[in-house]
């Protein structure tokens, strides 16, 4: 974190081999939750296309909300 480089950080709850929903829970505060595996892996790649989240920390769990729009709304904040 004390690069130059824009870095994102991903803090997952606790990890289930279920398959994925698409759907998951982001913020910038901790929280505890379970996330499944497959749906980490879609945030990660998120992530990747979405500048805006540079130098944030996310806390990811399941959810009910896409993860482009979890992401999308963290983004934002």
């Amino acid at each position: 974190m004390a690069s130059d480089r824009a870095w994102t950080v991903i803090r997952p709850g606790g990890l289930t081999d279920d398959p994925g929903a698409g759907t998951v829970r982001i913020a910038t505060e901790p929280f505890r939750n379970q996330v499944r595996r497959d749906d980490v892996a879609g945030v990660l790649a998120a992530v990747l296309a979405e500048p805006a989240t540079a130098g944030l920390v996310l806390y990811v769990g399941s959810g009910d909300d896409p993860i482009e729009a979890a992401l999308a709304a963290v983004a934002l904040t």
